[in-house]
């Protein structure tokens, strides 16, 4: 009988899936107790090919590039397991890691509640200082773990997606992951909050572990926090009461100064922070510097799109008034 499903969604990052896949068939749970569903999120390279041929997994491919909320969506309601457990395609699970998720649920039962693991960087892959910073501190990093107080009662911010379980049927129930997220960023998060309202409760055991393989550049961090600035404005279209937008309104002297530190950032301060990262210089200066910037690009990534839609419904407005008159 079937108790755990792992659902894992991928796009083009077939070498990656592999190590996954390899890690998760040689479990101590017995393989009869659990599946592995992968969802192509219609991949350009090998995955469809490969995938389609390797047995002992369940597998799925998107008719298009739709991001991994309706990724997961699919594999979630193919799933027959009674526990869902949610992992990315960049994720090599240690030995034991699906026995020790089904004994926690056997342990702390109720279908609300969610199982979180442990997600550090791979063990055996070069953890740069720009890595490092994304996992232990700052405004703008990757996983806090760190800050988790108790671990029996963990908020919704923490519903990771690289390392967690919950009962299919609490899902289906209550809701599955928004597909208007087209990013492997907030959707998790925003789904947490509406499971929340109807009871969610996450715990944290760190002894469930499985490793993070992302190697992270500066280029591909400043890449990931302009594209946050999207799912910010989409969270505050859908829950406005977790995102104020109002920090965005500036008067023209604001602007102006803005307008300056960003071009002096992307002229300069950019390329200097590649520069570091690619010569793995390691200073506490650089921490922070990398903690501003990130957290900059972010802010000006959003404000630019807040401008963009105020600047559309005043054009929709000034036809509306013209074709009134």
């Amino acid at each position: 009988m079937i108790a755990i499903s792992v659902v894992i969604p991928t796009y083009n990052r077939l070498s990656t899936l592999e190590r996954c896949l390899a890690a998760l068939e040689q479990q101590t749970l017995p393989r009869a107790q659990y599946e592995l569903i992968v969802i192509d999120d219609h991949s350009t390279d090998q995955t469809p090919v490969v995938m389609s041929q390797r047995p002992g997994i369940r597998f799925f491919r998107q008719p298009r590039n739709a991001g991994p909320s309706a990724a997961r969506n699919v594999g979630i309601q193919a799933a027959q397991g009674d526990w869902i457990v949610l992992l990315g395609d960049d994720i090599v699970a240690t030995p034991n890691l699906l026995e020790q998720h089904l004994q926690v649920h056997q342990e702390v039962q109720g279908e609300h509640i969610a199982v979180l693991g442990y997600t550090p960087w791979g063990e055996d892959e070069e953890i740069t200082p720009l890595m490092r910073y994304l996992i232990s501190g700052g405004t703008f990093q990757q996983f806090r773990y760190y800050d988790i107080h108790d671990p029996n009662n963990v908020s919704y911010e923490f519903f990771y997606t690289s390392n967690i379980s919950l009962s299919r049927q609490f899902l289906l129930r209550y809701g599955l992951f928004d597909e208007e997220f087209p990013y492997a960023y907030g959707e998790d998060t925003e789904l947490a909050y509406r499971l929340s309202r109807h009871g969610l409760r996450i715990i944290f055991r760190r002894e469930l572990l499985a490793r993070h393989y992302h190697p992270t550049s500066y280029v591909s961090a400043r890449r990931r926090a302009i594209l946050s600035s999207q799912i910010t404005l989409i969270m505050a279209r859908k829950h406005p009461e977790l995102v104020d937008l109002s920090v965005i309104a500036h008067s023209s002297k604001p602007r102006i100064r803005t307008m300056i530190k960003r071009f002096v950032t992307e002229q300069f301060i950019d390329r200097l922070l590649d520069i570091a990262d690619r010569q793995r210089w390691d200073h506490p200066l650089l921490m922070k510097l990398f903690d501003w910037n990130l957290s900059s690009h972010q802010f000006w990534a959003l404000m630019d799109l807040v401008q963009q839609e105020r600047s559309a419904l005043k054009q929709t407005t000034a036809v509306g008034r013209t074709t009134v008159s």
